[in-house]
């Protein structure tokens, strides 16, 4: 799958459906869904470091300005995650994807919002993040 490497705290407002626009100093022709995978660099003990996080449709890229691409971002899909080595651009990451499972956690799983707390919730838990 595509994938593209990311601050872990830009990475989690991508999943939680908060960020739909990620600013590039480049394009790329493809389109399709798109590994979010957050860098290594630390920028909080709230944030998973170095690993892959979910999958986003990458729906479009603007021009915006002279120099910026807009890449517009869709359908945030939380996974189970796993580590990562980061690349610059658009990279291939062989690995299986597994959706992180929301069926039973009703009306809390029915936003992007719900199901991040939910996940970051889960994960906390198992001593990977800090709350």
């Amino acid at each position: 799958m595509k994938a593209l490497s990311i601050h872990a705290d830009n990475g989690a407002a991508i999943m939680a459906g908060e960020k739909t626009d990620e600013f590039r100093s480049w394009q790329t022709d493809y389109r399709g869904d798109l590994l979010i995978c957050t860098s290594v660099k630390p920028c909080g003990a709230q944030y998973l470091h170095g690993h892959a996080v979910g999958v986003v449709e990458l729906a479009d890229i603007v021009r915006d300005g002279a120099y910026d691409f807009v890449w517009k971002l869709r359908r945030p899909r939380l996974i189970v995650p796993f580590s990562v080595k980061g690349k610059l651009h658009l990279y291939e990451v062989e690995a299986p994807i597994t959706y992180w499972d929301f069926s039973l956690d009703g009306a809390a799983a029915s936003t992007a919002a719900g199901r991040y707390r939910l996940w970051a919730a889960a994960l906390a838990e198992r001593g990977l993040i800090r709350k």
